[in-house]
């Protein structure tokens, strides 16, 4: 499936990579040639993807469930959201911009993670999934009455 995002054709446009002759090109194969290799941070080290990892998702709503494919945005690194968010979303550089700055300092409310994790996983799963996928989550890692987290289902 290819992957259309306004990210990857805003960065082949600044960069001139698609010339009048070249427009046929899908905006993944573009993407490959351009984008660098998207590289998690784990527990501050840098991880690569790959199909074998574990924990890897596909930008495809058959290969990988609405829950899995949320919570693997939700996961990601404060660096890694603030980097996936201008590659993955929709949303203006202002949006942007300003989900940045009110997540400085309140970096433990994860606003730039659950934008992410709802922009992309609406896109790719669409908006019934998302918020059952997001239920589920919050059902799952909210406190109960006496402050547990619920880490087994």
């Amino acid at each position: 499936m290819p992957i259309r995002t306004a990210s990857f054709q805003r960065a082949a446009a600044i960069s001139g990579a698609i010339s009048p002759p070249a427009r046929s090109w899908s905006v993944a194969r573009l993407a490959e040639k351009h984008l660098p290799l998207l590289s998690p941070h784990h527990q501050g080290r840098r991880g690569k993807f790959g199909k074998t990892e574990k924990g890897n998702i596909w930008l495809d709503p058959v290969r990988t469930s609405p829950y899995q494919f949320y919570q693997f945005w939700l996961n990601a690194t404060d660096t890694d959201a603030e980097k996936w968010i201008r590659i993955f979303t929709f949303l203006s550089k202002d949006e942007i911009d300003f989900l940045i700055e009110q997540h400085k300092g309140n970096e433990h409310l994860r606003l730039l993670q659950k934008k992410l994790a709802e922009q992309v996983t609406i896109f790719v799963h669409g908006l019934d999934k998302f918020l059952k996928a997001r239920s589920a989550s919050d059902f799952i890692f909210s406190p109960d009455s006496n402050g547990n987290i619920l880490d087994e289902v």
